[in-house]
């Protein structure tokens, strides 16, 4: 079992949390290029995590498309396609 896995099922909001900067793990994750497999674990257990927006008003879309993570792009797209502003796709 992974750390994730635990802080998911004992602690889910801590998902929630955002820092100075607006930011939440999942945001910090994108950003960095993390594992899609852990983004999708999070998004899954945890979808009001993918509605928050960064101190600059960037959505979770904004922050994969300037990173060039394709995988989560496209899994918003997919599955939280309201999500996704129009400007991204472009």
């Amino acid at each position: 079992v992974s750390m994730i896995q635990v802080l998911l099922k004992e602690s889910p909001d801590l998902f929630k949390v955002q820092d100075h900067q607006g930011q939440t793990p999942l945001v910090t994750l994108v950003a960095s290029s993390g594992t899609f497999k852990t983004f999708r674990t999070i998004a899954e257990k945890v979808p009001d995590a993918l509605t928050f927006k960064d101190a600059q008003g960037q959505s979770l879309a904004v922050i994969a498309a300037i990173h060039g993570n394709k995988q989560v792009l496209e899994y918003l797209c997919t599955h939280q396609p309201s999500l996704v502003e129009p400007d991204v796709l472009k």
